[in-house]
């Protein structure tokens, strides 16, 4: 079933910033759609928790380099 989520991602300056956080998220298996809101640091991510968990997109960005607060 598809889940939909906000995700407060800090660090972001850039355009660059957030298609780097719409790719690393949007590679993993099992996310439907992922956009990022620049100016409210906010990714919005449609994924199956079948396949992906909120844990492995929030790992995901952070291995790109960036944190994760609360949305």
């Amino acid at each position: 079933m598809n889940q939909v989520t906000e995700i407060a991602v800090e660090g972001m300056q850039c355009s660059a910033c957030a298609e780097s956080v719409e790719r690393v998220v949007g590679q993993l298996v099992g996310v439907e759609s992922v956009s990022v809101n620049l100016d409210a640091a906010i990714a919005t991510v449609t994924y199956d928790e079948a396949c992906v968990q909120l844990a492995d997109l929030n790992d995901a960005i952070e291995d790109a380099g960036f944190d994760v607060g609360l949305s």
